[in-house]
């Protein structure tokens, strides 16, 4: 079957499939099996698989390509004559592993005045904003991205509250991971000024608050996936090199570095009796492992241990 058509028929199984998912998911699927072939890569060849899944998971340090391309799998390999293609294939991705990461990554953690020196520094004064907002509520940046303006109502994913009736706030609504929405309230006063500053007096697209289709090919400006990547490189682009800029190593302090911050500072400072599960709730895992995860890359596990052999 050509490659064109395998992909059409894949986007085509996607959106009338049993599991309803959103387009940007559908986008993301397709855009993944797209790069399998431009890649140059055999749908029928085990090995190119792997290569694939090296390349796109293990460097990057990203696993969704591995649970797509399982799907894939699935999908494709579905004449009883491909039964048997179909298990080596799925076990030597899974022998692959979806966690093999080696070595784990280290994060770069910076308390808050050096996390504020870098976000000053960016160079575009949206990520600045995104940014901060990541540092104050631990979400994705991804998160960030997609707070929207409301069409109808006028309304914006971003709204003034009262705290204990008395202090001003502002509750933001995020939608996560699995559609999952999740209102997190902005206590601090300096970044509340500069949010609604930013709302007030700059051209906002017309549905969202900081992405912008001007960064976008003509061709892509109504793909919310293609909008949102877009988007998500160029703010990733610019902590990169400002990172370098002040010193820090690139590779330590990326976009999802600042929510291993958050969890890290939320750990040693404010949860006294740490209680790893109100940590997993605040950075709204499902999964405890990920958040124990979260601890160990940011090298918690050998501190506590010093810790408490030295208190002994």
């Amino acid at each position: 079957m050509e490659q064109g058509l395998i992909v059409a028929e894949f986007e085509y199984y996607l959106k009338t499939g049993g599991r309803k998912l959103k387009d940007s998911s559908i986008n993301q699927y397709v855009s993944c099996i797209k790069s399998f072939f431009n890649n140059g890569y055999n749908v029928r060849n085990k090995d190119d698989y792997i290569k694939y899944l090296r390349k796109h998971t293990i460097e990057k340090r990203s696993s969704h390509h591995y649970d797509i391309t399982i799907k894939f799998v699935n999908w494709y390999f579905k004449e009883k004559s491909d039964l048997e293609l179909r298990k080596d294939i799925l076990e030597a991705i899974k022998l692959l592993g979806k966690r093999n990461f080696d070595p784990i990554k280290e994060t770069e953690i910076l308390n808050s005045f050096e996390q504020m020196q870098v976000i000053n520094n960016l160079l575009n004064y949206k990520h600045r904003l995104v940014a901060w907002i990541q540092k104050e509520t631990g979400v994705r940046a991804g998160d960030v991205l997609r707070l929207k303006k409301h069409k109808d109502s006028n309304d914006t994913d971003i709204r003034y509250g009262l705290y204990q009736g008395k202090e001003v706030i502002m509750n933001i609504t995020f939608t996560l991971k699995r559609d999952k929405i999740r209102i997190i309230p902005i206590f601090n006063q300096e970044l509340i000024n500069e949010i609604e500053e930013y709302l007030v007096t700059t051209n906002i697209d017309e549905e969202y608050l900081f992405c912008s289709r001007n960064n976008v090919h003509p061709d892509n400006i109504n793909n919310s996936f293609k909008v949102e990547s877009r988007n998500y490189y160029l703010y990733w682009k610019d902590l990169r090199e400002t990172c370098i800029k002040l010193g820090l190593d690139p590779h330590k302090f990326t976009s999802h570095d600042i929510r291993r911050n958050f969890a890290y500072d939320i750990w040693v400072n404010d949860l006294e009796s740490k209680d790893i599960v109100s940590l997993q709730k605040i950075l709204g895992h499902s999964n405890i492992e990920t958040t124990i995860r979260y601890l160990r890359t940011s090298g918690l596990e050998v501190q506590d241990l010093y810790k408490k052999k030295q208190n002994r």
